[in-house]
């Protein structure tokens, strides 16, 4: 099984998976390499407020260049945000998140 993801994917700085887990509900056993894809994900349908912070739903994601270097998840949704979500979908496969989730899964009731 092929498990690249088909684009480029964002680079995680310091102190990013382990906000991640803590504050992102549903992700506290999450591996790295999923948080990338899911992060990456989330940026490509973000709301862009400049070319160094976006909005997904709750959650404020920071970059610098291709480097995630911080998340803050806010109590408030930002008003007017919709998922795309066939757009969502299809970067779950193309990033290979669902691929992912899937052996994860699997491995965790085996």
């Amino acid at each position: 099984m092929n498990n690249q993801p088909k684009a480029k994917l964002f680079q995680l700085g310091k102190g990013v998976v382990k906000y991640y887990r803590n504050k992102v509900k549903g992700n506290v056993d999450a591996p790295i390499n999923l948080i990338q894809r899911k992060l990456t994900r989330n940026i490509m349908l973000a709301y862009r407020v400049n070319e160094k912070h976006y909005i997904y739903g709750n959650l404020h994601i920071f970059v610098d260049g291709n480097t995630i270097i911080g998340l803050v998840n806010a109590r408030k949704r930002l008003k007017g945000f919709i998922k795309d979500w066939n757009r969502y979908e299809w970067l779950n496969d193309l990033l290979g998140i669902r691929e992912l989730e899937k052996v994860l899964f699997y491995i965790e009731i085996t």
